[in-house]
């Protein structure tokens, strides 16, 4: 079954520019939420495994959800997992 899969992650805004994806910086819109002082956003991804990280030597925090649905003519199925970030600081 072909599964459409995404990312969401969530970082205080100060932090957007040393959160990668696979090791590249991730250049996607995001979303500021003021009253929290983070910023969200939500992109998809391949099939496969992949690392969100932090820029070495960066104290960014951030928090991290994939999910994915496959919809087709004879049946539907999704999944979400939150993803676990070992933040060393």
């Amino acid at each position: 079954m072909e599964f459409d899969n995404y990312a969401a992650v969530v970082a205080k805004t100060s932090d957007v520019g040393q959160i990668l994806f696979d090791g590249s910086a991730l250049t996607v819109p995001w979303t500021h939420v003021p009253r929290w002082g983070c910023s969200c956003t939500a992109f998809s991804v391949t099939h496969g495994a992949h690392v969100i990280s932090t820029v070495d030597g960066s104290s960014a925090l951030l928090g991290a959800y994939v999910y994915g649905h496959s919809l087709t003519e004879f049946s539907s199925s999704a999944y979400g997992y939150a993803v676990t970030f070992d933040g060393i600081h």
